[in-house]
């Protein structure tokens, strides 16, 4: 199995090649996705939907990584990041973390919603964020990848600088307030959590059913993600040829499904 080092770097490398393709000729939005490893294979990927961060997000994504058995999971969204967080010292007199229209602490889309209605704002910037845990309970994050729309050539461009892949509980020096406090926050907690939940075979065999293999289960599961989840669209890889998974993928990025 990868390290989730090794898979975060894979994410990232792969997720700006998804932005390019995404908006390559016009801007559009690019959805989160959530990549599924079991073992050593990368078993599905689940196109997401709903505000980032927002309740259905969450239980998408936790219906999926323990429906699926996953042994690792890898999520890469796009994100806004108040730069007065990373560097207060160049945005006096604003306060950091807060929303400049209220003084408040921002909420939930209000970044997009302020880029949006500021288009000449300072305070912000769009990147891609990447967030991988594993059934060990480890937790890697790639932050601040950083890009800008280019209206002359019809794309967007990434900063020069590679995000930095880190590991929050290391850099708090495991402290147990640190940690406490790291693990605390909406994504970490619910997918760390969703590592564990209990698998269809075992919930199956809990009321004495003998439960099917995984060709059977995973199908169950792709279906209730989506079903569950409106405007989530999975695709499952196992057992696919690399032909077939190069299609099934470049589709589920080249069209918008919920609006077809």
């Amino acid at each position: 199995m990868p390290t989730l080092t090794e898979l975060t770097e894979l994410a990232v490398h792969n997720g700006q090649e998804i932005f390019a393709l995404r908006n390559r000729g016009e801007r559009r939005i690019v959805p989160p996705w959530l990549e599924v490893y079991r073992a050593e294979e990368l078993i599905s990927v689940i196109r997401m939907a709903g505000e980032h961060g927002s309740r259905s997000f969450l239980a998408g994504a936790a219906t999926a990584i323990g429906g699926f058995e996953a042994d690792a999971a890898v999520l890469v969204s796009d994100s806004w990041v108040d730069l007065r967080e990373i560097e207060p010292e160049a945005h006096a007199p604003f306060e950091p973390a807060a929303n400049p229209d209220t003084g408040q602490p921002w909420e939930l889309g209000e970044m997009s919603d302020y880029a949006r209605e500021h288009p000449d704002q300072k305070v912000l910037r769009e990147g891609m964020h990447v967030i991988a845990v594993n059934r060990a309970g480890d937790l890697r994050v790639a932050a601040n990848g950083f890009y800008r729309w280019d209206p002359a050539r019809r794309r967007i461009k990434f900063d020069d600088v590679r995000p930095e892949i880190i590991d929050p509980i290391e850099v708090t020096g495991n402290r147990p307030e640190a940690r406490e406090a790291v693990l605390s926050g909406n994504l970490p907690r619910v997918l760390l959590q969703a590592m564990n939940d209990p698998s269809p075979a075992t919930l199956m065999a809990r009321m004495g059913v003998e439960a099917p293999g995984h060709e059977i289960t995973d199908k169950w599961v792709a279906l209730a993600t989506d079903t569950m989840n409106p405007g989530f669209k999975t695709v499952l890889l196992i057992g696919r040829t690399p032909a077939e998974r190069t299609r099934l993928l470049h589709e589920l990025w080249t069209f918008d499904f919920a609006q077809s």
